[in-house]
């Protein structure tokens, strides 16, 4: 497997060494280090930075805990937080954004 894109680079490797930049039309199966255009943060596989884009960069946490106040930014943090600190409770988490 080739250590760039040629979707990104036309089929020549970056002169930049081992970062790479955030590459529309990417695959999520590619490995590598792709970097947030916002916020510089890098991921070693290009679905976290797509994720990161989707639910992190610059936005509010969307998951709320339905027992107390604390609010996440992925369901799953909220499911930890939940069996963590809630014991014998139900577990799931409101989305805030769903109407």
């Amino acid at each position: 497997m080739p250590l760039y894109s040629s979707t990104c680079y036309g089929g020549t490797p970056p002169i930049t060494g081992r970062r790479r930049r955030f590459c529309i039309g990417s695959d999520s199966s590619v490995r590598g280090t792709f970097e947030c255009p916002k916020c510089r943060k890098t991921y070693m596989w290009y679905r976290g930075l797509q994720r990161h884009l989707e639910y992190e960069c610059g936005k509010a946490p969307r998951f709320k805990c339905p027992h107390c106040v604390y609010a996440g930014k992925h369901r799953s943090h909220v499911y930890s937080h939940i069996k963590s600190n809630h014991h014998n409770r139900p577990i799931y988490a409101l989305d805030i954004l769903q109407d």
